[in-house]
């Protein structure tokens, strides 16, 4: 639930706990304005070692939220997240901030490596693992952090029914030499890319 007109994201529920996601803590502050509020939470007590709750945390050190708590109406405590009117950061200073949390540093790493190497692109159990994480969605919420910070973009390439993530890593300082790299391709897709790149340069003369 929200006020000042948010539409709240998809809640995960956890008995008497309602959790939102990371996510949509993101969504709130970009599209709020100062002084609208945002129920991130709702548990008998506070939640954390919950997402959402260091999340909120991170926000609030940042001066993009205050948070406060008010009686929930049966029992336990409804958790709120009121935007300031500190504005955004700019997108070089946000990439960098991303890089911030060691998790999501971590996660990147492996990913420019397996974007060097030409690997497929870990799972989000392995980037748990990697990051010392405790469960996959932790791991998959940096990964969109990633993106939505332009750091990296995702794509699902089909063969024969199965998906396969590819990740790109984006062009650019924090890069280094993965920059314009991708993870591994199905073999199929990997064999038309080799293709298309042999008549790209046959068309111009380079038969290299």
């Amino acid at each position: 639930m929200a006020r000042g007109g948010f539409q709240t994201a998809k809640i995960r529920f956890e008995g008497t706990i309602v959790l939102h996601p990371p996510s949509a803590l993101d969504a709130f502050v970009r599209v709020a304005v100062a002084g609208n509020e945002f129920v991130y939470a709702e548990a008998p007590e506070p939640p954390r070692t919950a997402e959402c709750w260091q999340h909120a945390a991170a926000l609030a050190a940042d001066g993009l939220i205050t948070t406060h708590h008010r009686r929930r109406a049966g029992g336990g405590w409804q958790y709120f997240a009121m935007r300031t009117g500190r504005p955004l950061r700019g997108r070089a200073e946000a990439k960098q901030s991303v890089l911030d949390d060691p998790a999501t540093e971590l996660i990147f790493r492996e990913l420019k490596r397996a974007a060097n190497f030409e690997r497929p692109c870990p799972s989000d159990e392995e980037l748990k693992r990697k990051a010392g994480l405790s469960t996959r969605d932790q791991a998959q919420w940096r990964v969109r952090k990633l993106i939505d910070a332009g750091l990296v973009s995702s794509t699902v390439a089909y063969e024969g029914g199965v998906p396969t993530r590819v990740i790109t890593i984006a062009e650019g300082q924090l890069a280094g030499s993965a920059g314009g790299k991708s993870t591994a391709l199905p073999k199929k897709w990997a064999a038309a890319q080799q293709a298309a790149r042999r008549d790209s340069r046959a068309s111009s003369g380079d038969g290299r």
